[in-house]
């Protein structure tokens, strides 16, 4: 077995992030370039309504900046 329990346990939570922010990604357009894996390796500790706000207030600041 390689690697620490933890570590194991905090890969499952990010692709679980992973699979959260793809839901909510589905809903809206956004650039093919965006990294999910990388979002979701730098919102750890983020809960499910936590990530779908942050979809949500960058859906926002989008259409404010245009």
């Amino acid at each position: 077995m390689h690697g620490c329990a933890f570590c194991v346990g905090a890969q499952t939570h990010k692709v679980g992030r992973a699979e959260i922010l793809h839901v909510h990604l589905a809903k809206i357009r956004h650039t093919p370039t965006l990294s999910v894996a990388k979002l979701a390796a730098s919102t750890r500790g983020f809960s499910g309504a936590d990530l779908a706000a942050v979809v949500q207030v960058s859906r926002l600041l989008y259409v404010l900046l245009l």
